[in-house]
């Protein structure tokens, strides 16, 4: 797994293209009457690799639909992170890194086991969490988004 994470550092690095909000997560989201999104909380911000917004949306996404406890609510869950990621590819007009489901993972993961873990998920759904992104890490190819939210 140490090699995998390395490489997606790498990819971050060495890829700086665009402005990075570096806090993309649906609480820093609002919507307008109009149903125009505000984003907030520009602090981290930084030139980078725009795979880690994505990764940290969707992660959030991901790390949120091990929480909620019924399938109707873990449907909902997916369905907004497919919703979003058909909008992103359509938007940048190209499909997005091939290896962003193995970012989506490891900001989960790091979200279990990292510096700033989530305090909402139990220990029972952290172990749920931690072994089905290191199942994702440890895959061959990068799953596509469909296949990381099945897991849960």
């Amino acid at each position: 797994i140490n090699r995998r994470i390395s490489s997606l550092i790498d990819e971050l690095e060495n890829n700086k293209t665009a402005l990075v909000h570096g806090d993309y997560s649906p609480k820093n989201i609002l919507v307008s009457s109009s149903n125009v999104p505000i984003i907030l909380d520009f602090e981290v911000a930084h030139a980078g690799n725009p795979v880690f917004d994505l990764g940290f949306l969707l992660g959030h996404l991901l790390t949120k639909s091990e929480y909620v406890g019924t399938l109707t609510a873990k449907t909902k869950i997916a369905q907004s992170a497919y919703s979003f990621f058909q909008r992103y590819e359509q938007s940048l007009g190209r499909p997005a890194s091939p290896t962003f489901t193995w970012h989506v993972a490891a900001i989960s993961l790091a979200r279990v086991d990292g510096v700033s873990p989530v305090s909402y998920l139990n220990p029972e759904m952290q172990s749920n969490l931690r072994n089905t992104c290191l199942g994702i890490l440890q895959s061959e190819d990068p799953p596509s988004l469909t296949e990381v939210f099945s897991e849960l």
